[in-house]
């Protein structure tokens, strides 16, 4: 109607079909718009198209672009309408776009078309046709009810029969194929086999011609064939030998099929390092000459002369350093007791923890002067060091004796380590929490002494400590 919001889209036909401006646009049968205007396309081939401008409701839902475009009949006085059937695609047209001439199918039979079917020269062939039909067919009919009696068991017998010759592969049309390519071969071969027959002719004239010939051979033929067979047999068992020389060269050929192809990368790459090998060989004699210069250098035999010398009288002192290590860890403990010295600390630092030791205060002792080598007092009355300090001192001034120790101490020989690594015996001093004491009656006496940290390949073995021994 006139006024009312509207929505445009343009179609190309193939023909307009007689639509008028004012003709009914429908989407699935309701009236959704009509044509307000249409014209003519031309392409540059010569192809003419219809383009009708359609104006369709406000509310209508727009169209997809694979939906179909009509033009149908409305009544027999030649009415149309445009019939828009929607796809289902996800894309729609645009308001105001073109559908174009692909979505215009598929194409209506109109029903003049339909009426100009029967022109004047078919119905001439429809009479001709039922005419010659009626001639065929007078004076026969006892001939055609006999073929309508027969016509039930041909039928039935007819069936199996049809379905072999419709088989998609040993069928009748599959045969009538290869038949027409077998005689098409024929065809084009057609010189070529008169040819052989004409000379099969030659051969066979030549045959009758050398026939007395031919009956000797014959004649012959047994005694050299089993001549033949004698000659076979011998030489098969000559050949035998080479046959099984093949059968075992098999696996070996094999492998060489295998490995051909690393040789061949081998030999590649063994090329490419040979050409680098002159350059090389002559930057070898240089290198050999200027060793031999060396060699012959006073400076570097005096050099030589005097590293062997230090490596001589270093040894002891590296093999020394390797038992204190290797056996002993001494290293690892003096690390490990200086990170624990200097752990404790506050907010202004860490500090370094020491641990006094006081010799015993006793007639010859370390902490008094004396008139001898340190040797304290043994076995006397523990009144005597009433005023000597803590009860463990006291205890250790009555018992007698000091921190155990060596002169000349020898450092991871035989796995033992000194001091507190030794083996003691049960009259020797047992040391245990710093405090020295004698046990000359105690027997399997427990030494407590300092060890690598778990993990360490200077720790010791664990051993079962043996009766009358320390662990």
């Amino acid at each position: 109607l006139p006024w009312v919001p509207s929505q445009l889209l343009n179609v190309e036909v193939k023909d307009a079909a007689n639509i008028v401006p004012g003709n009914e646009v429908r989407i699935g049968g309701t009236r959704v718009g009509i044509v307000s205007k249409e014209h003519a396309k031309r392409y540059p081939s010569g192809l003419v198209t219809a383009v009708l401008t359609l104006k369709l409701d406000q509310g209508t839902q727009k169209i997809p672009t694979n939906s179909t475009i009509l033009i149908r009949s409305r009544s027999l006085l030649g009415l149309k309408y445009v019939q828009i059937t929607p796809g289902n695609s996800t894309k729609d047209f645009a308001w105001g776009s073109n559908v174009p001439l692909k979505n215009a199918t598929p194409d209506p039979v109109e029903i003049d078309q339909l009426l100009n079917t029967f022109d004047e020269p078919t119905r001439k062939g429809l009479e001709e046709t039922v005419n010659a039909y009626g001639d065929a067919l007078v004076g026969r009919g006892s001939v055609l009810g006999q073929l309508i009696d027969d016509a039930g068991p041909l039928a039935t017998d007819l069936v199996p029969v049809t379905k072999i010759l419709a088989d998609q592969q040993n069928g009748l049309v599959p045969f009538l194929t290869a038949l027409g390519r077998f005689t098409g071969e024929l065809a084009a071969a057609g010189n070529a086999t008169g040819g052989l027959f004409r000379d099969l002719d030659h051969t066979t004239a030549a045959i009758d011609r050398a026939k007395p010939e031919l009956d000797q051979t014959l004649a012959e033929a047994p005694d050299a064939l089993g001549s033949t067979a004698a000659s076979l047999r011998a030489t098969r068992a000559l050949i035998a030998p080479h046959i099984e020389l093949a059968k075992n060269l098999r696996p070996a050929f094999q492998a060489v099929a295998d490995g051909a192809s690393d040789l061949a990368a081998a030999s590649k790459a063994g090329a490419t390092g040979l050409a680098g090998v002159p350059k090389f060989s002559r930057d070898f004699v240089g290198v050999l000459d200027r060793l031999d210069q060396v060699g012959n250098s006073s400076v570097v035999a005096r050099g030589l002369d005097g590293l062997t010398q230090f490596t001589a009288s270093a040894q002891p002192v590296v093999a020394a350093l390797n038992r204190t290590e290797s056996t002993c860890g001494y290293l690892s403990l003096l690390f490990r007791n200086i990170a624990s010295a200097t752990a404790d600390g506050d907010s202004t630092g860490n500090w370094l923890g020491v641990v006094p030791y006081l010799a015993p205060y006793v007639p010859n002792g370390e902490s008094v002067p004396a008139t001898g080598p340190a040797s304290g007092a043994i076995g006397l009355p523990a009144s005597a060091y009433a005023d000597s300090g803590s009860a463990g001192i006291r205890q250790s001034m009555i018992n007698g004796g000091y921190l155990h120790s060596d002169a000349k101490p020898v450092v991871g020989v035989n796995g033992v380590c000194q001091p507190g690594y030794e083996n003691l015996g049960a009259s020797d001093a047992t040391i245990k929490a710093g405090i020295v004491t004698t046990a000359p009656a105690v027997k399997n006496a427990t030494i407590y002494k300092t060890k690598p940290p778990v993990g360490s390949e200077f720790r010791p073995a664990a051993t079962t400590p043996k009766s009358g021994s320390s662990k």
